[in-house]
């Protein structure tokens, strides 16, 4: 287990967080339907308090 106690998440420990997988993490970005920030080509970049209120909102 890793320490996601960051402000600033990666996608694999956004899934760790929420309970899902790493690729439900980039479908749910593709559809925008989940708060990212995309670093380049390449790389999804989550604040931890946008994932917070975000997950908040889901009910």
């Amino acid at each position: 287990m890793t320490d996601i106690n960051r402000t600033v998440l990666t996608a694999d420990e956004v899934g760790e967080l929420l309970g899902f997988r790493r690729d439900f993490i980039y479908d749910l970005c593709r559809r925008g339907e989940i708060p990212y920030k995309k670093i380049g080509r390449r790389y999804y970049r989550f604040n931890r308090a946008d994932i917070e209120k975000w997950l908040h909102e889901q009910g």
